[in-house]
């Protein structure tokens, strides 16, 4: 099985009976089917082995289980997995996980560190050890979707409220089409009782410069997306790249065939095969940004569009060849540690909009960023080891330093779990955190709804601190991360 196969096998797996069955005839002839139990002593959570067990999301990750039961497909597991350190009970979890989730987490992540590096390559195609790993397709591709999506949404908002202008048409004859000006009909006419009339009408136009780029925009995108989908790369496009592009193909042309205003659509023809720099497009982009200025075109929308083509005027796909890597649109090498990384980044976004970014630092270790309050330096890493304590293992994800990053400076530290339970190893690794590197405020982030959001001792406070993923949560996240922050800085008074 590859990869995807694998994943659909285990999604099979669930609420199906954990232990195979055998038959064996009785004296009377009999078929009777059988319970295999005898491995059961080697899955010491099994509590009444008389019971029918089935698997459940929590046994189908947990290896022990796994290697007894169905030690097949572990074995599969080892020849498909993306690292060395991608393992089983991540690939479980990811085989669970929302498809709209995972494209949230891909595209947010993504968004954060272009925002942040003007980069969407950074760190996601270093090479060092437990870093990232996201090829430079996979990065073109992934902008290509978001960029296709938030397309979407422009062109919804402006097809339910497009911009039209009306302009005056006037006639003079004797067919009446329109409102007759009587004023200037007498003013004209040449007998007591006119045969000749003074009409004006109003008809609506709709080939202005917004509504144009509106429609060269669907072009461009199934343009694109046709040209990638024929590049012969040495490795293959994967189904669901294809598929992806097919989409874009279908949706661009399906726009372009059933556009509500044809007389657009034929006005567009006219700059089809120019480049996008080309200066008549440019002067399109001109005459729209004034018609903005001067208040004639009301709909922002066609603001959001000026600056949609700026960003797609910044993404070059020629340069996309037949050696370009391979990806999969949905997958995330390991799940995990993009949930870490896409943690660090929210942090740089919530500390910029507060405090503003003094320094940001993501080539060089350790990673980090530095902000100011009250005159006073604040560095927030991430992945940064802490020697000279007790647990030599001690990595907390993010550790938080006055000053300067050096260990006596110490005093917040978060971990980061990918899970949607808490549990209670989980709780103890944080405490374990700040009693061994002696920090009065700590906490544990997750997707989770915590049972008790605080735990507190007489000379240490942990915070668990939910943040989970999808466009749905984002005030609760921004809530949340609002009140760290508040923390955070409450801890300054007392150093």
């Amino acid at each position: 099985m590859d990869y995807q196969e694998l994943l659909n096998e285990v999604r099979k797996l669930e609420g199906q009976p954990m232990y195979p069955t055998t038959t064996y005839k009785g004296e009377d002839g009999k078929e009777t089917k059988c319970e295999m139990f005898y491995w059961i002593k080697e899955c010491p959570h099994i509590e009444h082995p008389d019971e029918e067990h089935v698997w459940d999301r929590r046994t189908l990750g947990q290896h022990n289980i796994v290697n007894v039961v169905r030690s097949n497909l572990l074995k599969n597991f080892e020849k498909v997995k993306k690292a060395d350190d991608h393992y089983w009970h991540s690939f479980v979890r990811e085989a669970f996980y929302s498809p709209d989730m995972i494209r949230f987490l891909n595209d947010d992540l993504l968004r954060l560190v272009q925002d942040y590096t003007e980069s969407y390559i950074h760190e996601f195609i270093k090479k060092e050890e437990g870093t990232l790993l996201m090829p430079k397709r996979m990065l073109e591709l992934n902008r290509l979707h978001i960029l296709f999506n938030n397309f979407f949404k422009i062109y919804r908002n402006i097809i339910q409220n497009i911009h039209f202008e009306n302009p005056i048409q006037q006639n003079y004859g004797k067919n009446i089409n329109g409102k007759i000006n009587w004023a200037k009909t007498i003013q004209l006419s040449k007998t007591e009782f006119p045969s000749l009339f003074f009409t004006q009408t109003w008809q609506k136009e709709f080939e202005r410069p917004g509504n144009i780029l509106l429609i060269l925009c669907l072009r461009w995108l199934y343009d694109t997306a046709n040209t990638i989908l024929h590049v012969n790369f040495d490795e293959e496009l994967t189904n669901i790249e294809i598929k992806f592009l097919v989409r874009v193909i279908k949706q661009t042309k399906n726009c372009l065939d059933n556009f509500p205003f044809p007389n657009v659509i034929n006005y567009a023809n006219k700059y089809a095969n120019l480049r996008k720099n080309d200066k008549l497009i440019l002067e399109l982009e001109k005459h729209l940004q004034i018609e903005l200025k001067q208040k004639i075109v009301r709909n922002p929308e066609y603001q959001k569009l000026l600056e949609w083509i700026e960003e797609f005027d910044t993404v070059d796909f020629s340069g996309m060849s037949e050696d370009s890597s391979n990806f999969a649109l949905e997958t995330i090498k390991n799940i995990d540690l993009a949930y870490e990384n896409w943690i660090f980044w929210k942090l740089v976004e919530s500390f910029d909009e507060r405090f503003g970014i003094k320094h940001l630092e993501v080539d060089r270790y350790p990673e980090h960023f530095e902000f100011v309050n009250d005159g006073r330096s604040i560095f927030v890493a991430h992945g940064k080891i802490i020697p000279g304590y007790v647990n030599s293992q001690n990595t907390p994800d993010y550790s938080v330093f006055l000053d300067k990053i050096e260990t006596k400076n110490l005093f917040c530290i978060f971990d980061s779990k990918h899970t949607d339970k808490i549990t209670r190893d989980q709780q103890q690794v944080i405490l374990a955190y700040q009693q061994d590197l002696d920090c009065s405020f700590g906490g544990l982030i997750s997707k989770a709804d915590p049972k008790t959001f605080q735990h507190e001792t007489e000379h240490k406070i942990t915070w668990y601190i939910s943040l989970k993923l999808g466009e749905e949560y984002k005030e609760d996240n921004k809530e949340n991360l609002e009140k760290l922050l508040d923390q955070i800085t409450a801890e300054l008074m007392f150093l």
